[in-house]
């Protein structure tokens, strides 16, 4: 995810160095964080989340090296933000499900199909095209994988969907 954040970031001006090691500089600090706070990440879901709207912030460095104006990097936090944090829904909700917690599956799934098409919608009435394309096909992905209903058996490929959807996220919001 966070690579995903940078990569988006980066391909708006791959020829700085600077940028280069921002991106690197920006990418040590989040993966020290996030190795201190991994089992505190793992075991509260609360945490989990929190951690994943943090990972949209990660461009802003990057963005601030370049130059780019705040407002817009803002935006583009925000779609990192509806994309990250349902994903983190579309993952507890496979925790949820082997717990049969059917309800809060659900509702966990739904939300993460609504996050990013809402999120989508607004960002493209405030005219960020890019950034709402990116949620709109989070949208997709991520209701694929509702449809799927995945097992806890089955995070290895969660886990690679759900970077696939970042990858593409990042060329769509990067390009």
């Amino acid at each position: 995810m966070a690579a995903a954040v940078l990569l988006g970031a980066l391909l708006r001006d791959v020829t700085e160095p600077w940028l280069w090691l921002t991106a690197l500089a920006t990418l040590a600090v989040a993966a020290l964080a996030g190795g201190l706070l991994r089992r505190t990440i793992r075991q509260h879901g609360a945490v989990q989340f929190a951690s994943a709207a943090l990972l949209a912030l990660l461009g802003l460095p990057v963005d601030a090296v370049a130059g780019r104006e705040l407002w817009p990097s803002l935006m583009t936090a925000a779609a990192w933000a509806a994309i990250f944090v349902p994903s983190a829904l579309a993952v507890r909700s496979t925790f949820w499900r082997a717990k049969r917690d059917d309800v809060r599956a659900a509702g966990a799934a739904a939300g993460a199909v609504l996050l990013p098409v809402v999120a989508a919608v607004g960002l493209g009435l405030l005219g960020y095209a890019a950034e709402a394309l990116a949620c709109a096909l989070a949208g997709f992905g991520l209701g694929l994988v509702a449809l799927w209903r995945p097992t806890v058996k089955q995070l290895r490929p969660v886990g690679l969907s759900l970077a696939a959807i970042a990858l593409v996220a990042a060329g769509v919001i990067g390009l």
